[in-house]
Formats: structure tokens, sequence, C-alpha cells
């Protein structure tokens, strides 16, 4: 099964057909799909052609590449590994290719992901200087599309195969933060035990599914990059740990907890 990289819904106005019917070019305002229009980017100068779609965004910088980056992945549900990064120069901020991880070589044989996917993407950032025209200055970022899935992208199997994207993460690393505070303050004694809260990764797994609302929806239950799964959430839990403490023993946290929990006390004993 091929699914196509491009959106196939266009307005009567928006391109032109070539002789065997298909559709070459869209102007960059008249695009039904919103696929590439994602977290507040805009698009310019759309062109569609058979296993290849060019446009630019107005991405500004690296951080900017990543968030739409991101965002584009989890809108399509998608997930690219980097192919290559350039060097730049005098007319270059950033460049950077991209390819489908589904068809990530080293996987052959190994990972029941690879499917010898061949779809790309080759992002390009332009310097913009005080003489640049004024849509390069717009839309500095030149994108490219190329290839076909050869794999559905809507199956549980492979909703389950996408990788946690950064906000999910980010959302599990909070309720890690928050379950840490409390247990530590409960172990000062500082708060009573009914006030004492615990997000341990099987908490924060179902605490997810309640806040989410996923519980009953099996489609998005399915896909990791927003639901990750309790082997994925004890591997956040460990990693986190590691990053941003060391260890959940380390002096430095023990008494910036405890400074912390000592500041609030008086105000829980004022409201019991």
């Amino acid at each position: 099964m091929e699914t196509a990289v491009g959106p196939d819904n266009f307005t009567s106005k928006s391109h032109v057909v070539d002789e065997e019917g298909e559709v070459i070019v869209i102007s960059e305002d008249r695009v039904v799909d919103d696929t590439y229009r994602v977290d507040g980017f805009e698009i310019h100068d759309f062109v569609k052609q058979k296993d290849c779609v060019t446009f630019r965004t107005n991405v500004k910088s690296e951080e900017d590449f990543e968030r739409w980056k991101n965002a584009f992945f989890l809108k399509n549900n998608v997930c690219f590994n980097s192919f290559k990064m350039f060097s730049v120069g005098k007319m270059k901020l950033f460049r950077q290719q991209l390819m489908c991880h589904h068809g990530k070589e080293t996987h052959a044989g190994i990972k029941k992901t690879y499917t010898g996917c061949k779809v790309f993407m080759d992002a390009t950032i332009r310097l913009v200087h005080a003489r640049s025209p004024e849509d390069i200055r717009s839309f500095p970022c030149f994108m490219k599309i190329t290839g076909q899935h050869n794999h559905p992208l809507d199956t549980a199997d492979v909703l389950n195969q996408l990788r946690v994207s950064p906000c999910t993460r980010e959302m599990f690393e909070n309720y890690f933060r928050q379950g840490i505070f409390y247990r530590m303050v409960q172990l000062l004694h500082l708060l009573p035990s009914t006030q004492a809260k615990s997000m341990a990764p099987g908490q924060a797994y179902r605490h997810h599914l309640l806040k989410m609302e996923l519980d009953e929806d099996l489609y998005n239950q399915a896909k990791k990059s927003i639901n990750p799964s309790p082997k994925s959430v004890e591997y956040m839990w460990s990693t986190w740990k590691k990053k941003e403490h060391g260890g959940l023993n380390t002096p430095s946290m023990f008494d910036a907890i405890k400074t912390y929990a000592e500041k609030i006390r008086p105000h829980y004993k004022d409201t019991q």
C-alpha cells in the first residue's frame, strides 16, 4: 500500500494540469489540505509533482525548523530520522536531510519497523541579508519532500511505532517533577500523608490517559507519539532522573526541596 506525500484535494482555480491529467502546480494560498501548514507556520510557492512536493515556509532558524518538524510529524503520523547534515556558508543558515524512519537501512533485518521506505525530506534555510528580496526575508526556508511511503500511516501497528513527541515527553516530565516534589516533602514530614501525592511511572501513565481523555479513544491510544507505552514511560522516567538529578538522593535536590517545603509549611498548618 502506497501513501502519497502531498495533498490530493485542491480548489478548481488552484492547479495546472498536464497532458496526462496530473496536478503539477498549486498556488500557495489555495491548498485545501493543511498537511504542511502547522504550528502557526505558513507555506508559500507550493508545487506538487508525481513523487515530489516543494514549498517555502516562514521557518527562519534551526529552532523554528525543530518546531515545524515536530508539529508536522505529530499531525501526519510520520517520523523521520536525520540522514545528513550539510555544511553552510554565505548563502545558507541551515540544511538537513531526513528520511522516513521505516527506511533506515541499519534496521534492515533487525527491527520490525523497517520497510525500506524511501521518503526523504530536505530542508534549507537561506541566510537573510539587507538586500534579500522580500519573499526570501518572509519565507527563507525551502522544503522538498520526495517519494511515497510504502507503508500505511494509520494502522494500529504503525501508529504504535511512532516516536514519543517532544510535547508529550515534556508533559510526562512535569508529571514526574510533581510526583518527586510531593514524595520528598512527605519524607521530610512537612506535609500530612493525605496531602502527599505520587507520580511514579505507572501513576503517570494512568494520569495521562485520563487527562488526555484517551481511556475510551482506541485510535489515539494506539498513537505512541501522544500515548507512550508503559515501557516508554519507564524509560522516560529513568532518563529524566539521570538528566535532572543524577539520581534522587543528591544533596542539592534534597536541600532545595526542604527549603521550599519549609516555606509552604505554615500555609498548610493554617488551613488545617
